[in-house]
């Protein structure tokens, strides 16, 4: 149960795990790496990996728990089905959460276009699951499903690193993408830093 500014919200975590009876390494050998997904395979598998869990908590119906009713209830979910799992899962995610699958493209004004398409359904293999976590009976229960790709040893790393225990034996770089204020960008906006560098402003 977490209070901020006089409402009070429940959160339960939980974690989207590999098939049973296979273990993920988070830095596996090259000769040990999995094929790559392709892009539809990935959307399916990242949504039926962490539509299962999800589903799970429906079930638990903690809306009816005395100190749960007529407040707001959120999900927490990480994804570690997979090695590599969390660069990967935010697009599926929220494609399999509001069962919609998004298409652009850039008309002759170079206007960025984009529409909404449904889906159904996600299948690997023989596994299938409807699409569309919100959509589902009970979902209306649930206020939010909180998510973060951002919550690993790396950001540790560089929390300590820019405080006061910063060592000048270490250099450490940080590099990705993150959003592009610009309406008709089709891309991300590309950085790269030295985390605790004297003329950059600290994480907050």
């Amino acid at each position: 149960m977490i209070t901020r500014a006089g409402i009070t919200a429940a959160v339960e975590a939980v974690t989207a795990n590999p098939p049973p009876a296979k273990e993920v390494e988070p830095y596996p050998a090259h000769d040990q790496e999995e094929p790559p997904l392709g892009i539809e395979e990935l959307f399916d598998d990242v949504a039926i990996r962490m539509g299962s869990p999800l589903f799970s908590k429906l079930q638990k119906r903690y809306w009816e728990l005395p100190h749960v009713t007529n407040r707001p209830l959120v999900i927490a979910i990480q994804d570690f089905h997979r090695a590599g799992s969390l660069m990967t899962s935010s697009t599926p995610l929220a494609q399999y959460l509001y069962g919609l699958n998004h298409h652009w493209y850039h008309d002759q004004d170079g206007k960025l276009t984009i529409s909404a398409k449904a889906v159904d359904v996600h299948r690997i293999g023989a596994k299938e699951i409807p699409s569309g976590f919100f959509n589902q009976a009970l979902a209306e229960n649930i206020s939010a499903v909180l998510f973060t790709n951002a919550g690993t040893i790396p950001k540790f790393n560089r929390l300590g690193h820019e405080g006061r225990y910063r060592s000048e034996r270490v250099r450490m770089l940080r590099y990705g993408s993150c959003y592009r204020h610009d309406p008709n960008s089709d891309k991300p906006q590309a950085f790269l830093y030295e985390v605790g560098a004297p003329d950059k402003d600290p994480e907050t």
